[in-house]
């Protein structure tokens, strides 16, 4: 299902997914691109504690050359995860004994689409770093960490398939001009966190960074 939507939504609405959490913040719009279990879920929930904050989406987003927009889906954290983030702003739908577990959000999804004004790539570092990169290496970045995940890694197969119903369309050029055009004067930034120091200290250090 995913697959034939994402093919419609670039045919008919130039609209593609990104693998990255995206927040609503009063101080500009934030991306979060990363590898999966690099924190991306946990780092974007520490926001919603943040007056007027809002979580577009926690794993995957869409964008065109104006804004990225929610995929509307169940929030998954790893178990273990520290409570705290998500208690009062989500219910757990089921109590399984698995790797992950799924909530479901307890206030109205947030509607509508963005402009970012922030792209973090969090990675773990054995000290904290940030690193500002150019418009180019952001949108490679961005490209090749949205073909990893299970989600979306063979959907380029996929593409090529249902592109014989579209002759001469090429989503993947579209794609790669759309998000420059996304990113245009976006801040894009790398940042190295140290996983020993703990979510809350990785959280203040990222959030005084972006936001000051």
């Amino acid at each position: 299902m995913y697959y034939s939507l994402f093919w419609f939504l670039a045919v008919t609405k130039v609209s593609f997914p990104l693998h990255a959490s995206a927040i609503a913040h009063p101080k500009g719009g934030l991306i979060i691109c990363g590898l999966e279990g690099i924190g991306k879920t946990s780092l974007g929930l520490k926001f919603l504690g943040e007056q007027n904050t809002s979580l577009l989406s926690d794993n995957l987003i869409f964008f065109d050359k104006q804004q990225v927009y929610p995929c509307y889906e169940l929030i998954r954290m790893h178990a273990g995860e520290n409570e705290s983030i998500w208690t009062g702003h989500f219910e757990r739908i089921e109590n399984f004994n698995i790797q992950k577990g799924f909530f479901r959000p307890k206030y109205t999804p947030f509607k509508g689409g963005i402009k970012p004004a922030v792209l973090i790539f969090p990675e773990f570092s054995s000290a904290f770093f940030c690193k500002e990169i150019d418009l180019q290496e952001a949108v490679g970045r961005a490209l090749a960490l949205t073909h990893l995940p299970a989600e979306i890694n063979n959907y380029g197969e996929y593409r090529n398939l249902f592109n014989l119903m579209h002759l001469g369309f090429a989503p993947e050029k579209t794609q790669r001009t759309s998000l420059e055009g996304l990113l245009t004067g976006v801040r894009a930034v790398r940042v190295g966190m140290v996983k020993s120091a703990g979510l809350d200290e990785n959280y203040k250090k990222v959030r005084d960074l972006i936001f000051p």
